[in-house]
């Protein structure tokens, strides 16, 4: 993987990450919810909640600048790479939405990564 490559897919893991620490905040502030609403819980609900809503307008905000970027690539490149850093699906379950052997949806990602590097260079 050369380093377009890289960066394109450091760009769009970048996104994962930051998805899953959201669902992971909001996990927090439901149980938070769930507890004996003492007075630590209703501070540490609060602060959690601002954190999350400030994380999920940064989410929101990266997740609408890949889609622009995806959406300037051919449309296999672009499926492949919506399924595994968007939908965030397992290789075995991107195979099976790309409807192509395994070697041809690796070999899509390598170009999806390519291209998107070389627009992140713009």
């Amino acid at each position: 993987m050369d380093g377009t490559q890289k960066r394109a897919k450091a760009y769009l893991e970048q996104y994962r990450k930051d998805s899953r620490s959201v669902r992971r905040q909001q996990k927090a502030i439901d149980d938070a919810h769930k507890g004996d609403d003492s007075p630590l819980d209703v501070a540490v609900a609060e602060d959690v909640m601002a954190m999350s809503e400030e994380r999920q307008a940064q989410l929101g905000a990266l997740r609408k600048d890949i889609l622009t970027y995806l959406a300037r690539l051919p449309g296999d490149e672009q499926d492949v790479l919506v399924a595994r850093y968007i939908r965030g699906l397992p290789w075995r379950r991107v195979v099976d939405v790309m409807e192509c052997s395994e070697s041809t949806t690796y070999r899509l990602h390598r170009a999806g990564l390519r291209h998107l590097g070389e627009m992140l260079k713009e």
